[in-house]
């Protein structure tokens, strides 16, 4: 089983600096490493088709509606599930989240693979690897260490930096989905999740 993680949306808390209200986690699960590496090769020749640079990193932020469009289309029929965890940002209370931007991400990652947790076994966890390196293998390491306690959930964690992996990239592309889907604001946000609906497990809103 391999699994990639990544997250839309950020752990600050200053709105009116344009901290985003909504912050999500996203596993992206491949129950076989052939089926990681054909969705790979799906979306390295959407690339191509669309006479991208083969160091174009798809990410949701940043991709025209067009580009996200071509890319869900493009990714429908591959072997993958997804699960999620929605953080709606008015409902934490915890000082220490609110305050440091590690704490807060650490334990929601946490949670989200906690939920998760009897559907993994003997998982390989890619967690995108961009923001504090040191921080992001230091909490690879202690996940692995923590999901392998009673039984084999996570047997091997590491980061990724997103621009060498397109499966890091499908992780932000399903993300950034499903937080502007919960912001409610944008129009475009239904059109990709019903190319995408059938392949979303769970998608647990914290409360």
């Amino acid at each position: 089983m391999l699994i990639f993680l990544d997250e839309s949306g950020d752990s600050g808390f200053k709105k009116a600096r344009g901290s985003s209200s909504i912050f999500v986690i996203t596993l992206v699960i491949f129950n076989d490493p052939l089926d990681a590496e054909e969705t790979a090769l799906t979306i390295k020749r959407l690339r191509r088709r669309l006479a991208l640079r083969d160091e174009f990193e798809f990410k949701f932020s940043k991709c025209s509606a067009g580009f996200r469009s071509e890319f869900f289309q493009a990714v429908a029929g591959s072997p993958f599930r997804v699960r999620s965890l929605v953080v709606r940002k008015d409902i934490v209370e915890s000082p220490e989240l609110q305050k440091k931007r590690d704490s807060f991400y650490g334990y929601f990652v946490r949670q989200v693979i906690h939920r998760n947790k009897d559907a993994m076994t003997n998982a390989k966890l890619r967690i995108d690897g961009s923001g504090d390196r040191a921080f992001r293998q230091q909490l690879a390491a202690a996940l692995r260490k923590e999901f392998n306690r009673d039984r084999m959930v996570l047997v091997d964690v590491r980061t990724q930096k997103s621009h060498n992996s397109v499966l890091i990239q499908l992780a932000d592309m399903v993300a950034g989905e499903c937080r502007r889907r919960h912001e409610g604001s944008a129009r475009d946000a239904n059109s990709y999740f019903g190319l995408l609906k059938v392949k979303i497990e769970d998608e647990w809103v914290f409360a």
